[in-house]
């Protein structure tokens, strides 16, 4: 994420705010500091390449923060 970070002259963050955004899901970024919100703002201005794109592909794990699967009963995920 660093490398790619650098390359753009941004952040490990705005990278995969742009990663996600052009996976065509939706972020939903929390911050309360306005320079981190400006940050935010600042991850649509580049495109990553298809190359980058499946180098953070290739870090899926299969592991989410949110799982609805315990609750709906369905494997969402897969």
């Amino acid at each position: 994420m660093k490398e790619i970070a650098t390359h753009h002259k941004k952040t490990p963050a705005q990278i995969l705010l742009n990663w996600a955004m052009q996976r065509n899901t939706i972020p939903i970024p929390k911050s309360t500091n306005l320079k981190r919100i400006a940050e935010n703002k600042r991850s649509t201005d580049f495109n990553l390449s298809k190359e980058e794109v499946k180098k953070i592909d290739a870090l899926d794990r299969r592991f989410r923060f949110v799982n609805p699967t315990n609750w709906w009963g369905i494997p969402y995920f897969d």
